[in-house]
């Protein structure tokens, strides 16, 4: 009996709900399906307005949305969003958590796979693990949320890419074609063979 009143105690204890504390501000970095404003430098200055209809996916909800894309020229493989923790962040926490999926399709909205967050004096939301191309083959648009502050025009935010060292292609077919002509070259089959 006394095991059963044990086992009792620790099934409640583990029913039991803890208070919940509100998460100040959230960002995420999605793919949107709206018109969007050109951003031609990798360090470049946005502002949230209101979401429009239609631009946020299936699932995912937003109190500030900004569209954007990538026309620098240069894929991006992270991005890193930077915002004042002064005025009505102060005080704050940060929250980067990704995007549900669409509940009907259980397609992935986030651009990146990687989100990590710091808040304090500045609040800083990296994004990584993914590719924001240019020129619009596929996807060169992306779409910065924000939730949990409503007055989204008290906070102007900073995005700095980092942009994917790629060779050209005739640097790169140059030094293949040296390679496999090394490796016919006689010398370099008699060092191989000894």
């Amino acid at each position: 009996m006394k095991t059963l009143r044990c086992l009792f105690l620790v099934v409640a204890a583990s029913c039991m709900s803890l208070p919940a504390f509100g998460v100040n501000f959230h960002t995420n970095i999605l793919d949107p399906n709206i018109p969007v404003e050109s951003i031609t430098s990798n360090d470049f200055m946005f502002s949230f307005s209101a979401c429009q209809p239609g631009e946020l996916p299936n699932g995912v909800t937003a109190d500030g949305c900004f569209a954007g894309e990538n026309a620098t020229g240069q894929t991006w493989t992270s991005l890193t969003l930077e915002f004042s923790g002064s005025g009505i962040l102060a005080g704050g926490t940060a929250d980067c958590t990704p995007a549900p999926s669409d509940p009907t399709t259980g397609n992935n909205p986030n651009i990146f796979a990687v989100a990590s967050c710091t808040s304090g004096n500045e609040f800083i939301m990296s994004f990584s693990d993914g590719s924001i191309l240019s020129d619009g083959l596929p996807v060169s648009t992306f779409l910065i949320t924000e939730s949990g502050v409503t007055d989204y025009s008290q906070i102007p935010g900073e995005g700095l890419a980092n942009e994917t060292p790629e060779p050209q292609s005739f640097v790169l077919m140059f030094t293949g074609m040296l390679l496999l002509g090394s490796f016919f070259s006689p010398r370099f089959r008699q060092l191989v063979r000894g």
